[in-house]
């Protein structure tokens, strides 16, 4: 089924307002045109040999040797695991500023971890809501496949397709003609009607709220963070189910991407993540702002750093091949990295940092139902 057959439905709506991210003023719902595109198992073995040696009258030599060997991924530590090989699926992503440099990441990352070479691609708009992609399918493209967005897509060769709304989502969700819902199942027809995979399967990227854009945080622009994502997260479960009802057989998952950035400022707010260099949170996690932006010296307010997209780039592995990630590499080769302030080639976390990152993820996703990591 091609693109045309759906061209009617997309063009419904006006777009009047939205927001999303990289939008001039805040990623919260207003107007979101912005020329900045913000390139911005467990194996347990345990060998007991117990050798008895009684001697006597007559000489009795008992040996007994008593191997067990356990494999299982589950210790029992909701943030322990045990790293395993996956098998590589290639990944089409809808998305805008907070699915840029990740997405890349995410598939540096498996095939660092694979040694495979992996098809991807993105189609990536600055603010763009779910509906603002579907009324311009040929603009955005990224990744590793040439072509059109929607050319891409309809090639069949995806086996994950990964949607996400902008930070609208509230105003976003039901609107009448430019509604979440109704977009992301358009897309999602295409990608299913047009699959070649065995298992095609849909994700819902949840993602957070911004920060305080005005200056540095205090406990209450942090508390208001946290609030908006708790409250937000219904609102990607309301997405996920709409997809899940309007394609029965398929596999409909939420990437848990702001409970993860919620769950490592809980845990930087009570001391059990302490963050290398006496950082904060916030200067950890959320990118430097670009030079025209206020400048390198002040932080972003809800784009990420190299830190912020190797977590999410791990909730994505998580969720996408259900596996553990802890024990995949800190240190990613990534030519060409720019966040406006950095350039690099490659993406370098701390070990001890990483380490706790990925233990963060994997215990947000063990415990996030919709997630269905097991």
């Amino acid at each position: 089924m091609k693109y045309s057959k759906y061209i009617a439905l997309g063009a419904l709506g006006t777009w009047l307002v939205t927001s999303g991210c990289h939008t001039c003023h805040d990623c919260s719902g207003k107007y979101f045109s912005d020329t900045d595109t913000d390139t911005d198992a467990d194996t347990d073995t345990d060998t007991d040999t117990d050798t008895d040696t009684d001697t006597d009258t007559d000489t009795d030599t008992d040996t007994d040797t008593d191997t067990d060997t356990d494999t299982d991924t589950d210790t029992g530590n909701p943030d322990e695991c045990t790293l395993e090989i996956v098998e590589p699926k290639n990944m089409y992503h809808i998305g805008h500023s907070l699915t840029d440099r990740m997405a890349d990441l995410l598939n540096k990352l498996v095939e660092s971890h694979t040694g495979e070479e992996i098809s991807y691609s993105y189609k990536s708009i600055p603010g763009s809501p779910i509906f603002w992609h579907w009324d311009h399918p040929n603009d955005g493209r990224k990744g590793n496949i040439p072509g059109d967005p929607m050319e891409i897509l309809e090639s069949g060769v995806f086996d994950v397709l990964s949607i996400t709304e902008a930070t609208s989502i509230p105003t976003m969700l039901n609107d009448e003609t430019r509604s979440s819902k109704d977009h992301a199942n358009l897309f999602t027809d295409v990608f299913l009607d047009n699959a070649t995979t065995p298992n095609p399967e849909v994700y819902i990227y949840s993602t957070w709220y911004g920060r305080n854009k005005e200056g540095a945080d205090t406990t209450e622009t942090i508390d208001e963070y946290l609030s908006q994502i708790e409250s937000r997260q219904p609102l990607w479960e309301e997405l996920a189910q709409s997809v899940k009802d309007a394609h029965p057989g398929t596999p409909v998952k939420i990437i848990p991407g702001g409970q993860v950035m919620a769950e490592l400022q809980e845990r930087v707010l009570d001391g059990r993540l302490v963050l290398p260099g006496g950082l904060t949170y916030r200067e950890t996690f959320f990118k430097q702002n670009r030079p025209e932006r206020g400048g390198c010296d002040t932080r972003d307010h809800i784009h990420l750093s190299m830190e912020g997209i190797y977590a999410i780039a791990l909730t994505h592995y998580a969720t996408i091949f259900n596996s553990c990630p802890i024990g995949l590499p800190s240190t990613i080769p990534y030519r060409g990295y720019d966040d406006g302030c950095i350039e690099a080639d490659e993406v370098a976390i701390d070990p001890d940092l990483a380490l706790e990152i990925q233990r963060v993820v994997w215990s947000v996703a063990r415990e996030y139902p919709w997630a269905e990591v097991d």
